[in-house]
This record gives structure tokens, sequence and C-alpha cells, in this order.
């Protein structure tokens, strides 16, 4: 978890004063160097300094060293036993799929802890239940007497869903240890069980912000009762590139859950419990209760899962990690996106700042090293006291990964700033063969450890996720120094002043598994809207084909259609009582049974609505029918069985055109959900054709126009995001601006930027290479023009154009440098930008120059630029506004790098006088690096003002056009004089 960095921390530092600074060459020099800083001598200052670094170096080294031997011995361990070999892919209609789904089924028992859940508790319920494929089980929520909140929306659930949630209340106060929550929760367990006579085959641990995949206790029923502890993998959900706290626990969980807990298993048969995702046999935990006199959860731990796989371990019960995938998409994890989506795992947000993060991990850190160590001593053969060590490692690693950063700043301040002395001495003693020695190996292990992280990491998120994981290393490794920190504060406390260790509570959120991850926000009201016009037309439309079904009549069709009277003045009592009346005299017409399904399904009596129609045949229920028991499944969350009844209503007809375009709409969103575009934009569309009177088409057409872009269809995207502009009645300004700037993207074939200006200014979005030279400022004028094809240019936000340009300089600071047509230079090349929500541009150009002091050149670039509210707001007259950019081009032949930076903040306000103009106070760092200037580094900060008229706009096109002139003056940062001073520079884009 932190290993990456502390190999990084004295490699990179050290190795960086080493570039800066070669080693003396004389062998005598060195010597003489090293004895200077290591024979007690009359020092100096400066001397003892020195000579506390190098104490400091060896001893950080040392650890980092044993650290990253540690890591690599289980990275051979996973790769030499080929335990990825062990995960089971289950293909979708196969055996192993049939026989999962067809083994009778066992009783589970979920156990969820609460303290101060109430925000989350009953979401996690009713996903939990609404997409669980299983029938036999129940959840036991642990409550506290001293949190009402939480108890009340527990109690919520229980009425909401009688017999499948139960509370149970712990004897005293909280917040005590999630151990004695636990121990309550399986007393009440083990009760029921003995007042009902079932069995329970399993007990499973569950928290309250828990994404729990459908087949989990399929999986769970599959593997007892060979096993007494079955571990699911946890993953993090998904998270934004930039949310990096965040996303520091989607790195660590992809390769701890991806690699770490398979060794374990090989090598000493013990997987240590997750705190959720766990399941325990029957028997493991009456064995425990009897050994532990009715508490078989530890309450001296803060990690009792942790604790309880040992204990398991020492009564020779049976442990397995279970990595399933199933490969189909209706058994995918509940609104889950990615590769993880198909593993049967748990998926949670873990906290997103870092003082909730450092606090949930020095509770674990407490329980697992300091508790551990309290508890389990180093017990065990050598192998499982060596994995006792790699778990407590981390309370020496942290700080040694700290202290290393301080001795980088320490390194690098004395090559910057240090005298000839101080610097000579360093050089010297980083020379030592010991200590080079070390740092090689040290890099070594540094960069297995980047490679293994990057590697578990993209295989779960992408190979953009697994990219920035190695971005992510530095604030991973400040939230486990904080976190280690923060244990050893308050286990000293415990131990010295008999401070109680508590339940650490750590807000949670769950996440909208309901809401569609779509670009246009009108999904979410689409689909209730379309739902509740559906079921109205359905309802209304009811009467008169059960009026006319032969085989209802006479006392049983009154009662029909007074029900169906009360159904419309929404007396759901009444309208319940006339069907259960009717029902005396047809008890299985199905139309009756749909019509009682309705009632209850809209007194959220949902598991008794599905039991009513769940077996009803196709052919007697026909389209309305069908239809309408679809509309039952989506209401339980039975994705899959509603897209069937909704296919086979439309192929059996039977229902109007209105009806039908509803049921197409809902089918397209079906699809949406499973991220099925084709299918959806298919059904999306039929449901245009026909719609309901009265209802607003805007949403359907923006989401499917959505489908459309993401399928490459930019003709079939501006049909219809131009007709939801043009029907629009409910979307939102945002929404509509979004919808016109993608069609403003998609329709853009020639661009044209005309600039004028210094050429470290980077906000012309074009990166001009500045003239070799010593310390130059240069004015330039430049053009360029680009095409984007129309077949393959533009397809989802990925973006491929050809482009040329040209540039002259008008001004430098040097007299001998060419101005004018002696130092114009043309560019020709193509670029590409292969991420869809991100931009990193990728491109090759050939470089002609008229002077002949820059030959042509062949150029690589790579941009960078990340940025909020830069474009036009529609909504907001005032906004915080911040951006950064930054580009690498190296010159192939000259073997030349530059790499201009940009990082601005600032507060955007509207000009009332003329719509489209922006003016963004600022203030900015930027610069360059330039390998053929002397000082190659040159940066400067300082305020700034950016002035930006957008123009040209339509009713379908956003602002196609902009005027640029940004200006600003630097203080510079460096001793380059081209980092300073004022700087402008205006461009025209089309």
């Amino acid at each position: 978890m932190i290993a990456a960095l502390r190999a990084l921390l004295v490699t990179a530092a050290l190795a960086c004063a080493l570039v800066v600074h070669p080693a003396p060459a004389q062998a005598d020099e060195i010597d003489r160097r090293i004895q200077e800083i290591t024979e007690p001598t009359e020092l100096t200052a400066a001397e003892a300094y020195l000579r506390l670094l190098l104490a400091l170096t060896l001893v950080v080294a040392g650890v980092i060293f044993v650290s990253g031997v540690d890591d690599g011995f289980v990275d051979a361990c996973y790769w030499l036993r080929r335990l990825g070999g062990r995960k089971r892919v289950v293909k979708a209609q196969s055996r192993a799929l049939r026989e999962l789904l067809d083994k009778p089924q066992a009783s589970f028992a979920i156990m969820v802890p609460a303290w101060q859940e109430h925000e989350v508790i009953a979401a996690m319920i009713e996903n939990t239940i609404n997409t669980l494929d299983y029938e036999s089980y129940r959840i036991f929520c642990g409550v506290y007497p001293n949190d009402p909140a939480t108890r009340r929306e527990v109690d919520r659930m229980a009425e909401r869903y009688p017999g499948a949630v139960t509370r149970v209340d712990v004897a005293h106060d909280g917040p005590t240890c999630k151990a004695d929550c636990l121990n309550h929760i399986v007393r009440r367990v083990l009760d029921d069980e003995h007042a009902s006579g079932t069995r329970i085959a399993g007990l499973v641990l569950h928290d309250s912000e828990d994404v729990i995949h459908p087949l989990e206790l399929r999986v769970f029923n599959g593997l007892l009762p060979d096993n007494d502890l079955v571990q699911l993998p946890v993953f993090s959900l998904p998270r934004r590139w930039r949310e990096f706290t965040a996303a520091t626990y989607m790195d660590d969980f992809a390769e701890v859950h991806g690699k770490d807990m398979a060794v374990r298993e090989d090598l000493i048969g013990i997987v240590p419990g997750a705190g959720v995702a766990t399941c325990y046999s029957r028997r493991a935990l009456g064995a425990l209760w009897a050994c532990a006199g009715g508490e078989p959860f530890n309450v001296g731990s803060l990690t009792e899962d942790y604790d309880l796989s040992f204990r398991l371990k020492a009564l020779r019960m049976a442990q397995t990690f279970a990595h399933v995938s199933i490969e189909a998409d209706e058994f995918r994890a509940p609104g889950v996106a990615g590769a993880t989506g198909t593993v049967v795992a748990t998926h949670e947000y873990f906290p997103d700042g870092i003082r909730t993060a450092y606090r949930q991990r020095a509770r674990w850190i407490i329980g697992i090293a300091f508790q551990g160590w309290q508890h389990l001593r180093w017990r065990g053969t050598m192998a499982e006291r060596y994995f006792l060590f790699r778990d407590r490692k981390g309370v020496v690693t942290a700080p040694a990964t700290a202290l290393a950063y301080f001795l980088l700043a320490n390194y690098a301040l004395i090559a910057a700033f240090g005298s000839a002395a101080m610097q000579a001495s360093m050089e010297a003693m980083l020379s030592t063969p010991e200590l080079a020695v070390l740092l090689a190996l040290n890099t070594a292990c540094m960069l297995n450890r980047a490679a293994q992280r990057a590697y578990f990491v993209g295989r779960c998120y992408g190979a953009l996720q697994g990219a920035l994981s190695l971005l992510r290393m530095p604030l991973n490794n400040l939230v486990n120094f904080l976190a280690v920190m923060r244990a050893w504060r308050l286990f000293l406390q415990h131990a010295l002043r008999g401070t109680k260790l508590a339940w650490d509570k750590t807000a949670h959120v769950f996440p909208e598994i309901q809401k569609p991850l779509t670009e246009a926000p009108a999904l979410a009201a689409k689909t209730l809207a379309t739902l509740a016009l559906a079921c109205s037309a359905l309802v209304l439309a009811a009467p008169h084909a059960i009026a006319q079904a032969p085989e209802l009549t006479g006392r049983a069709y009154q009662l029909a259609d007074q029900a169906y009277k009360a159904l419309e003045n929404e007396d759901l009592d009444s309208a319940l009582r006339l069907v259960t009346e009717a029902r005396r005299f047809e008890p299985r017409h199905p139309n009756l049974l749909l019509l009682q399904a309705d009632i209850l399904s809209r007194q959220e009596k949902n598991s008794e609505a599905v039991e009513l129609v769940r077996d009803l045949d196709a052919a007697q229920l026909g389209g309305w029918g069908l239809a309408q028991r679809g509309y039952i499944w989506l209401k339980v969350g039975e994705r899959r069985a509603a897209e069937d009844d909704f296919t086979r209503a439309l192929d059996a007809g039977g229902v109007s055109a209105e009806s039908r375009a509803n049921i197409a709409g809902e089918l397209g969103y079906l699809a949406l959900q499973r991220n099925d575009d084709a299918t959806a934009l298919k059904w999306l569309r039929t449901a245009l054709g026909a719609p309901a009177p009265g209802m607003s088409t805007a949403n359907i057409a923006a989401d499917a126009g959505y489908a459309a872009m993401r399928l490459g269809q930019n003709r079939a995207a501006i049909e219809l995001f131009s007709r939801a502009i043009d029907e629009n009645k409910t979307l939102d300004a945002s929404s509509i601006y979004d919808m016109r700037r993608a069609i403003d993207s998609m329709s853009r074939r020639w661009g044209a930027t005309f600039s004028i200006g210094h050429s470290t200014m980077a906000a012309a979005g074009v990166s001009v290479p500045g003239a070799a030279g010593r310390d130059l400022r240069v004015v330039q004028a430049g053009a360029e023009v680009s095409y984007t094809p129309e077949s393959f240019g533009f397809r989802d936000g990925r973006l491929f154009q050809w482009y040329a340009n040209a540039f002259q300089a008008l001004s430098a600071n040097d007299p001998g440098y060419s101005i004018g047509a002696d130092s114009r230079v043309l560019g020709f090349g193509a670029r590409y930008k292969p991420l869809r929500e991100h931009y990193l541009m990728l491109g090759i150009e050939r470089r002609v120059s008229s002077s002949p002091a820059e030959p042509d050149d062949w150029l690589a670039r790579a941009a960078f630029s990340a940025s909020r509210q830069t474009d036009w707001n529609p909504t907001r007259d005032s906004w915080t506004t911040w951006q950064f950019y930054t580009e690498s081009v190296y010159f192939l032949e000259a073997h030349r790098l530059i790499q201009p930076f940009d990082a601005r903040l600032g507060q955007s306000w509207k000009l009332a006088a003329w719509h489209g103009a922006v003016a963004t106070p600022y203030v900015g760092v930027a610069g360059e690096y330039d390998k053929a200037q002397n000082p190659r580094m040159a940066a400067g900060i300082g305020p700034g003002i950016a002035l930006r008229y957008w123009y040209g706009e339509t009713e379908h096109r956003a602002f196609p056009r902009r005027v640029d002139f940004s200006m600003q003056y630097r203080f510079r940062l460096t001793e380059a004089r081209r980092g300073g001073g004022l700087f402008a520079l205006l461009s025209v884009s089309f």
C-alpha cells in the first residue's frame, strides 16, 4: 500500500542530487570527503548537519530496502505460482452459471452494525433487497438506544419489508466497538434460529454503505459448507480522476484484493476478513461462541474481522478468498461501471477527504498492528509470522517514508542553494559504494512497485486510472503517515492512561444506484415521468380491456370495474378490497391478478405484488398484461424480467401506439443502464415515433442523442439534440447549453486560430516552441488551421485532427536574434485526443524553418490540461475558475525538450453590456523548461486579467468563435530573466 513511494523518496531524491552534481572522479577525493564527514573531528555546523543526513539516509534506505524485498517476495509468489489462475470466470448461459443459480438455497443472515447511519442505512437495505438474486435470507441491523435516527430508519425498512429486515437493539449506549454490536446481532440470529427451527447456513458481514452484488449469496451458498470463512473482493466505486484522496482506496483495494489475498491463502491458509463481504459458516461462529463465552467477535479489537480469521485458523477451519466474475449483463453489480462490475464483490464509497481518510486508516492500524500484536503476539508457523510482520511493518515504514521526503527536500536545497563545500561533501557522501548499491536496489524495488500498482489498478479501472495511481502515490503515503501517527498517539494514550479505544465513526455515502450514469441529467426525471405516464395510460385503458375479456363476466366484472374507478380516484384501500372480492369469483383471472398487483405495488407492498404475477403465463396476459407486469418488475428492481415482458408485449400487440412508445422508452432506458447504447438508441427512437399526447419528448431525444454520440453517429446525435432543443419544456439551461456545445463539437470541420504575444503564454491553446538561445524572450505572431475528418475525427469526445501552423518572431530581448521573415517557421502535423473525458493530446509535427539557426526537425508533442468552468456559463453571472496546462515538445533530431506550463486560479464575471463577454482576474504561475536555453528553467508568479468574448452562436449551436486577451505580470521564481515581467497574448479562434 505504501511501498511504491517508500523506494521513491530516497532513490529519487538522492539520485537527483547525483544528476545535478556528478560525483568526484578521483577515488582519493571521495575518501577524503567521506573521512571529513564520518571521522570524529571538530565539526562545523554544516558538517554536523551533513553527518546527520548521512545517518538518516542509511537508516531510511535500509528500511525501504527491507520493505521492498518483502513486497517483491509477495509479487513473485503471485506470478510464479500463477495464483491469478484461481480467479473464476463464469460465462453467460454457461453450465457453471446454471449450477450456481439452480443449487437449493440455504438460509443466510446478513449482519449490518449501524451507529449514526441514518443517512445511508435505508438506501443500502432497499438496494440489497431489490437486487439480490436470492430468497432465503434476512437482514439484521444492530442499532443503539442513543441513536434514534438510525433506529427510525431501520424500523421503517422493517415495516416495508416484513420478515426480511429485523432490528437488533444493543443493550447499552453507543458508540462501542463494532465487535460488540456484532455479538448482539449473532445472539439475536441464534435466538431466532432456535425459535423458528430453521438452521442458518452462514452469517454475512456488511456495512451500511455497501453495494452488494446480486449473486453474492449464491456464491456463498455454493462454497459452504466446504469452507467456514469465505471472503469476497472489496472494491472502491469508481471515482473521477481528480478525486485523488478517494481514488487512493481504488489503488489499495485493487492491488490487495487482486493479488495479496490470493498469496495469503496459498501460503498460510488464512484469509483476513475485510469487514464486509465476509461469510462465516454457522459451524464457525457456533464454535467461537462456545470458546469465547458468547462473544465470537473480539470486543478488545477494532478490527474484529482480522482477529477472527486467525482464531478460525487455530480451530482448523477452512478459509477461502473467492474471486468470481460473472460475464452476464443482467448480473452486473448495480450502478458499477467498468471491469469490477462483473466481479461478485462489494463496492462502496470510501472517504474523499484527507482527514476522514487518515482517521479511518488509523482505526485499521490500531486493530491490525497494535491490538494484533497484543492478542496474537508472534504465534504460528514461520510463514504466519512473516505475514504478521507484513501487516505490522507500516508503523515503521510510514514514518520512514515521511523522513525520506524530508531528506529529499534537504538534498534538493543543498544542490540548489548550498555552498560549494557542502555540495562537494554531499556528492562524496552519495558516492559511497554501499549507499550506491542500496539506492540501485531500491530503484529496482520502486520500479517493481510502480508496475504492480499500475497493472492491478488498470485491470480494474482502466489504463488511465492505472497511470494516475502512480501520481497518487505521494498522497497515499501522506495519508498513511498521518494515520500511523494518529494510531501511535491513540494507542499510547490507551496503554499509558487507559483511554478507551472506541468506534471512530466514518461518515458514509451511498451511491445513487437508480440514477443512470449518462451525460444528460434528464435521464432520471425522464424515467420517472415515463413510468407515471405509462402507468396512467395503461390504467385508463384497462377497464375497457377487461370489459371485453369474454371470461370475466357478471359480479366479477362489476367489482373489477369499481376497483378501477377507485384506483383512478387514488382510493387504494377501496380498490384493493374490491379486487380481492372480485377474485372470489375468478381467483386466477390474469387481469384481476395484475390489478391487485398494481394496487399492492402502489402501497409499496412490492414483494406481495410480485408473487401474484410471477408465474402468470405470457399467453394468458397478452400485450397489455405483459406491459403492466413489466412495470411491476421495474418497481421491485427486476430489470431483466421487466425487459423480457416489455419486449414480448410489443411483439404480442394489443397496446395503443402511445403505450408502445412508453414501453419502447422504458426498454431504451433499461438498455442504457446496462451500457448498451445501440439497443437504447433503437428503442428511444421508437419512443419518439408516437409519444403520448402532451408528453414532453425533449428528455428522450436528449438521451438518445447522447447514445448516438457515444456510438459515433454524429449526424444522428445532432438531429436528436436539435429536436430536444426545439421541443424543450423541462430541460434546464445547463443541459440545453451542453447539447449545443456538443453540436458545435460534432459539426466543426475546419478551425483556425490567429495569435500575437509572448511565446510562453499558453492561453491561446497553441504552444509555440521558442528558438534556442541565451534566456530568450520572444514576441511572436502565429496562425494555425486544423481539419477534423467527418467520418472519424470526432467520436464521443475523442478527437483526431490534421493541422498546419506558421509562426514568426516580431521582437526579442536579444538584438542578435533573427526576427521577421528570417525567423519564420512552418509546421504540418496530426494530433489525437484518445480520452473522452480528459484532455490529453498527442501529436507528431514536421517543422520547417527559414532560419539557418533553426534547422528543420520532427516534433513529438504531448499536451495535458485540466480546468473548471472555463466555458460560457449560461446560468450564473459569476463563478470560480481554474485551469492547468502543460505540454512536452521534443525535437527528435536536435534532442531538445521544451516543457511550458501555466496554472491559474480566478473569478469570472459576465460583462452585462456584451452578451458573451467574460472578464477573469486571476493569480497564476507559469513558465517553461527549455533544454536549449540558459538558464533552462524559467518561472514566474503574479496577477493577471483574462478577457474573452464568445460570439457566433445559433439556436442549436453554442458559441463557435471567440476572442481572447490575456495579460499578466510575473515576479520571477528562478534566475532566468524570461520568467518575469509583463506578458500578453491576443488570439482569435474560429
